[in-house]
């Protein structure tokens, strides 16, 4: 569940443990009902025969998109509402199985202050199924930020590089 407070940028200290997020027992319900909310339709996230017998794998997979989702929920719940999750990457290291309940996990492994705002780096611990590189900002002022923005033609918000969002770091973890 969302916290209305953010947390306070100078309290937060190096090491911190974020509270756990638990999801699951997945069924095939929750697998179906997300890949039709997603239109993902490849068979291995609900047609257990077909994932069994043609693709081979041990059983219905859990989606990466769900897994990742989990990542942003634990991150942006932390965060608050005046929190914003900046920057995630993930990377898939294992397959979840219906059946399963994952866990997500994140540590703070720095702090960066800037004018305007607190940047907040995390990273995972253990052997996670999913990891994710991602940066917090606990305190953004509308007014900085919006001159550091620009509008591409894709329809990207693109960060300028002086912010320092270049580096890749761990994030959170599911197991």
């Amino acid at each position: 569940m969302a916290t209305s407070e953010t947390p306070c940028f100078e309290e937060i200290e190096i090491g911190a443990e974020l509270p756990r997020l638990e999801k699951g027992p997945f069924t095939t319900a929750h697998l179906m009902r997300w890949s039709a909310a997603m239109e993902n339709w490849h068979r291995i996230h609900y047609d257990q025969p077909f994932t069994l017998a043609h693709e081979k794998l041990p059983g219905l997979l859990i989606n990466g998109s769900l897994k990742q989702q989990f990542v942003v929920q634990l991150l942006k719940d932390w965060a608050g509402l005046n929190g914003w999750v900046w920057k995630v990457i993930f990377q898939f290291r294992a397959m979840n199985l219906v059946g399963e309940t994952l866990s997500v996990w994140a540590r703070v492994t720095g702090k960066r202050p800037g004018p305007g705002y607190g940047l907040v780096d995390l990273d995972s611990e253990g052997d996670a199924h999913v990891a994710a590189g991602a940066r917090i900002d606990l305190a953004v002022d509308a007014h900085h930020l919006a001159a550091h923005i620009d509008q591409r033609a894709a329809r990207i918000a693109g960060i300028d590089g002086h912010i320092g969002l270049d580096e890749r770091q761990v994030v959170a973890g599911i197991a």
